[in-house]
């Protein structure tokens, strides 16, 4: 058990790749059961101390990771043919997976995360098996989420930074079953702009 990351937590900088993978039974305190990641996000009243691309913007904030990593976020986890069961977090977020940099998803299966326990407090975002935040980019295709819950987002939860982001979800061919909210959003309770969801 940990903070963020109950198996692993994937720091700025890092390009994650999982593939043909089973991450069962991990918990973390704050994040992520399974995976969670940093932030893509620069605040603008301390930015780095490499910074030299002038003013604060999302375009130079992708350019300064673009730069720094050779990709236009902090971190990045490719995630395939791979699943994600009865992983929990205790008191926040994302039962299996915490993202707020990039992540593409395919081919995997969510089965039995919890975010919150099964009567989760008003204080826990959500997102049973996937919380998204935090300038994440997930897209996700040909996966399947089943008896996840939380109490916002059984299945997947994501929230707006409450400063300006860059954030999307788009969802391809997937599949959502028995996945419980105690509160809103069975499935998904989306508050990103750019959100795009083709399911089963």
């Amino acid at each position: 058990n940990q903070g963020y990351g109950g198996a692993i937590f994937n720091a700025s900088g890092g390009l994650l790749n999982v593939n043909n993978s089973v991450f069962e039974g991990n918990s973390a305190e704050w994040d992520g059961g399974a995976i969670s990641s940093t932030t893509s996000y620069l605040n603008p009243k301390s930015l780095p101390a490499d910074w030299d691309l002038g003013e604060w913007s999302v375009e130079n904030v992708r350019k300064y990771w673009e730069k720094k990593n050779g990709f236009d976020a902090a971190n990045k986890m490719v995630i395939t043919n791979s699943t994600f069961s009865n992983n929990t977090v205790d008191s926040y977020s994302g039962g299996a997976l915490g993202v707020y940099s990039d992540a593409v998803i395919d081919n995997t299966k969510f089965v039995g995360n919890n975010a919150g326990g099964h009567i989760p407090a008003d204080s826990v975002d959500g997102g049973g098996a996937i919380y998204a935040g935090g300038w994440a980019r997930v897209d996700l295709s040909n996966s399947e989420f089943t008896g996840n819950s939380s109490n916002y987002g059984g299945a997947i939860a994501t929230t707006r930074a409450g400063l300006e982001d860059d954030t999307r979800l788009h969802i391809t061919n997937s599949k959502f079953a028995e996945n419980k909210a105690t509160v809103s959003g069975g499935a998904i309770s989306n508050k990103f702009q750019d959100a795009v969801m083709s399911c089963l």
